[in-house]
């Protein structure tokens, strides 16, 4: 049983040295030599893994997804970058994504009617196309078609979304659930609903112009004791416009007024903000004036919060809005208060000439989808890891061929296209099922690639015939490259409960009937499944399964699912446990707690576990780890 992770080159001899050691080392013929340093690979073998690469494009795809990193928590960073893994870290995307969310579309003014919709998209009210049809409406309406509301809905619960007699609009979002609570939690404060010339509208923005106290801070409090009864390790508070004012009233004011608020309040994110105001003369307001020196002490103070540097408050405005004219040319040597010191401006993304609209009460950069434009500052300030606008889901930076998506999923750096200094790409690396991270793994071009396939190479008739065999002795065939050398083995067990181990290469382990416990060993192992073990409900025990090398070859169990036609998609199939199953459908099913992998029919409300596994490591598998 051999192995190899070097790659063969005939235009280099010390590679080629380097490989037939170790393929001899392994077969026991000589010592393997210890590698003592990185040979880099010529011209001509890059160009052949490329060539390989374009013409497995689909393998290379599933390789590069098999390759991601294990994020525990969901927040767009792996678990390795992360530093607090499992723990989601609440960025300015989640922020911005979630007042987007909560703020009502045009076409829906009812609050009632917009809080089922953000029921059916956060506490799983829907499944299935439904589900789907209305992700799409909203990425579409509310999200501009940059961001996807499955990156929030999945791990985030819809605690509240109200409406009061004063005005004030605003919704609860919970993450991260405990025995008592919620381990974050952001409030949501939505802005003016009405055009400018309308009543309401006139009497909010005068009050704010003359440093008058809003009549919607009178239920604030009510707010902040909602979310105390959630227990709540953080409290994040986002607003846009008036909802900018409001958020900052609560989180400099309403939140500090109790010991155990203001310990549990992280920080402030404002849209486009109606700025506090307290100068008015007249009247001497204690608690606006707490809520503006706090603010101003805000802005100025930086905090860290799961290893991440932010301002307790930010102040986020598109140049060009009201918000920015006010400040720069109205207020800005008038009243200190009106506006807010520091300021993160974003360039004009529609127009640049603000003093001569032809109609002086249009203000487009005010709305809150101006914050999803393609701008560099913008995606600098709402990226979080691999969860990006589609404006950046293609960008390269070091021109790899891995885009920085991908990179952010793996872990490999976007500026070098060479993490580990190997002499192979990331690309070509992933692609290929290698590790891009350690020099030490070089990736090749699979021994069963003959006519530009993929697949593994044929084994013989007698192993073909093994489910007829009740000899009770495993069957074993080496499986050999075309200069010879060993590169794994494909193992068959029997019918009853045998122990099988693989080798240093990438093998093809077949348990057959019984219970049995399989170990790939080294290398890209493939773990086969047949119908068969489902029948027996006898679950094999797989103990160092790999889920960014190794695969389960699952085509055998593809008549099991016939209700799902003859496209089914192992993406459409494989389920999560913690995940509402439609129960008129078969699956399979992930239980990340309890290490197990089942098979659920169609009708059926019990599932057949057919896999156990040993290691914590099978939490992170996918259905691109699914073959057949």
């Amino acid at each position: 049983m051999a192995t190899t992770n070097a790659t063969q080159n005939p235009d280099n001899q010390n590679s080629a040295s380097v490989l037939n050691q170790a393929n001899l080392a392994v077969s026991g013929l000589v010592s393997s030599p210890e590698a003592t340093e990185i040979i880099k690979p010529s011209a001509t073998e890059i160009e052949a893994l490329k060539t390989y690469i374009s013409q497995n494009n689909d393998l290379a795809q599933k390789n590069i997804l098999a390759s991601y990193a294990k994020d525990s928590d969901g927040d767009g960073l792996i678990d390795k970058q992360d530093s607090s893994p499992n723990s989601w870290n609440v960025s300015d995307r989640d922020l911005r994504m979630l007042m987007a969310l909560s703020d009502r579309p045009g076409d829906l003014q009812d609050v009632a009617g917009h809080k089922s919709r953000l029921e059916n998209i956060f506490n799983e009210k829907l499944s299935g196309q439904d589900f789907d049809t209305l992700i799409n409406e909203v990425n579409k309406n509310q999200l501009a078609d940059q961001a996807d509301a499955k990156e929030l809905s999945g791990n985030w619960d819809l605690l509240d979304r109200v409406h009061t007699e004063s005005g004030l609009d605003y919704a609860i979002f919970g993450n991260g659930k405990t025995e008592n609570g919620y381990q974050n939690v952001v409030v949501t404060f939505e802005g003016t609903k009405g055009e400018w010339w309308e009543a309401d509208t006139l009497l909010n923005d005068s009050q704010i112009l003359f440093g008058n106290m809003l009549p919607q801070t009178a239920d604030l409090e009510k707010v902040a004791q909602e979310v105390a009864a959630y227990h709540p390790d953080k409290v994040y508070a986002t607003g846009h416009s008036l909802g900018g004012y409001l958020a900052q009233y609560f989180a400099a004011y309403t939140m500090q007024s109790q010991t155990e608020w203001a310990e549990s309040f992280v920080r402030s994110v404002l849209f486009n903000p109606a700025a506090l105001n307290n100068t008015n003369l007249l009247i001497n307001n204690n608690s606006l004036n707490s809520a503006v020196a706090n603010t101003r002490a805000f802005l100025k103070t930086d905090i860290t919060d799961n290893g991440d540097i932010h301002q307790k408050t930010k102040s986020l405005v598109i140049e060009g809005d009201w918000v920015d004219w006010m400040n720069k040319y109205r207020f800005k040597n008038l009243f200190e208060s009106s506006i807010y010191q520091p300021t993160i401006y974003f360039p004009n993304v529609v127009e640049k000439n603000y003093f001569f609209r032809p109609n002086p009460f249009d203000n487009p950069q005010h709305l809150l989808d101006k914050f999803f434009f393609n701008t560099p500052e913008l995606e600098k300030q709402f990226s979080q890891g691999y969860r990006v606008d589609a404006h950046y889901q293609a960008e390269d930076d070091d021109l790899d061929g891995l885009a920085n998506v991908h990179e952010k999923h793996i872990g490999t750096a976007v500026d070098n296209a060479d993490s580990d200094g190997d002499g192979y790409s990331d690309y070509i690396e992933a692609a290929l099922a290698s590790n891009a991270l350690d020099s030490a793994i070089l990736p090749s071009i699979p021994v069963a690639s003959q006519n530009n396939t993929a697949t593994q190479p044929e084994v013989s008739a007698l192993n073909l015939q093994n489910d007829e065999n009740t000899s009770n002795s495993i069957i074993s065939e080496s499986l050999f490259n075309a200069n010879g050398l060993i590169t794994g083995v494909k193992i068959i067990g029997t019918q009853t409960d045998d122990v099988i181990t693989g080798g240093e290469g990438d093998d093809i382990l077949q348990g057959g009937s019984g219970s049995d416990t399989v170990t790939g060993g080294a290398g890209r192992d493939t773990f086969v499944f047949h119908a068969g073990d489902v029948d027996d409900q006898k679950a094999d025990i797989l103990t160092d399964f790999n889920p960014q090398e190794d695969l389960l070859d699952v085509s055998n169990l593809r008549a099991l699912f016939e209700d799902h036609g003859n496209d089914l998609q192992w993406s459409q199939i494989l389920m999560d446990s913690t995940a509402t199953v439609d129960t008129n459908q078969s699956h399979l099913i992930l239980n990340s707690e309890e290490k197990t992998l089942s098979y659920q029919a169609a009708g059926s409300e019990t599932t057949v576990v057919i896999a156990h596994f040993d290691t914590n490591q099978a939490a992170a598998l996918t259905a691109a780890n699914l073959i057949g």
